[in-house]
């Protein structure tokens, strides 16, 4: 009678291992070692006017001063995390372009609803968008509304520890909205200079990238590094240089040695032309809450700015 619970005790302890490694480890923006550390202490790739799409880039292309070459769709399922969107009133509506709505653009309404599929398909990704807004924040608080996509965004109080990125996705509040200009739009979107500082964004060369700081005070614990060409003409050329993976490599690197500071929104223009995402992906795999290994700081100090 002892027989049949003493055979399944041998088969639980003989698979124990097994049933253990059948569990899944948890991802959070496709890395489990992210789960645990704060939206603060994550580098997340990011594309600079992210719906500018050049000709051939898909639908609502831009015809003057282009910066992306696939849609927001596409840079999502790519493993883009953070956007860089101008907001722009046109024709009664809230439009995403680059200043002049009438050489290209689109509707916010559609690529907000582009968002909404992606997490609500995504349950364990987080995303962030800057707006340069030039629209008041109740537009941009109705277009949210109308996406499906309030549930999902996440208010920061001032001063406050950030939470861990598995913290968001238990509170399902897993998309960050800033702001670069002032209104009295909802808390949930956040004035950028209350809680990042940025590097300067208008360069003509590489030998101009700097780690020096632009809007924002030092004091904030968001860093956005700016590493995309401003000239007016053959822009992607001029970024194709700019975004391999040394040069993103090393002036991240510099810039924690000169400021202690994860590159958080690490932004370009062209990302296809590059290695945006595997310099991404490896900075998130080195650094330990906000540290850096000394190799990495070593590389830094003898490569700075350039390919090793």
């Amino acid at each position: 009678m002892f027989l049949l619970p003493l055979l399944a005790c041998s088969f639980l302890h003989a698979n124990y291992g097994a049933f253990a490694q059948e569990i899944p480890t948890q991802k959070c923006n496709g890395m489990s070692a992210l789960c645990d550390r704060r939206f603060d202490q994550v580098v997340l790739p990011t594309t600079h006017n992210s719906t500018a799409l050049a000709l051939g880039g898909g639908p609502n292309p831009v015809w003057f001063i282009p910066n992306q070459d696939r849609t927001v769709e596409e840079q999502l399922n790519d493993g883009i995390r953070g956007f860089m969107i101008d907001l722009w009133p046109w024709r009664g509506q809230v439009y995403t372009c680059h200043r002049f709505c009438e050489l290209g653009g689109q509707p916010i309404s559609g690529v907000l609803q582009t968002f909404e599929r992606f997490l609500k398909n995504n349950p364990n990704e987080i995303v962030s968008i800057i707006f340069e807004n030039y629209v008041s924040g109740a537009e941009l608080d109705r277009a949210f509304l109308d996406a499906g996509l309030l549930s999902y965004v996440h208010t920061q109080t001032q001063g406050q520890t950030w939470p861990t990125l598995k913290q968001m996705i238990d509170s399902k509040k897993r998309m960050v909205i800033f702001k670069e200009f002032e209104d009295q739009g909802p808390a949930w979107d956040m004035l950028a200079w209350n809680y990042a500082v940025e590097t300067h964004f208008s360069y003509s060369s590489i030998d101009e990238f700097t780690c020096e700081f632009n809007r924002g005070v030092k004091g904030n614990s968001l860093y956005i590094l700016n590493q995309f060409i401003t000239v007016p003409f053959f822009r992607r050329s001029a970024n194709r240089s700019s975004n391999t993976y040394d040069r993103l490599m090393n002036r991240a690197h510099l810039c924690f040695a000169e400021k202690q500071k994860i590159p958080n929104f690490l932004t370009v223009d062209f990302y296809t032309t590059g290695d945006l995402l595997k310099a991404a992906k490896q900075l998130n795999e080195e650094f330990s809450g906000n540290k850096l290994s000394i190799s990495s700081l070593f590389n830094a100090a003898v490569n700075p700015m350039r390919d090793r």
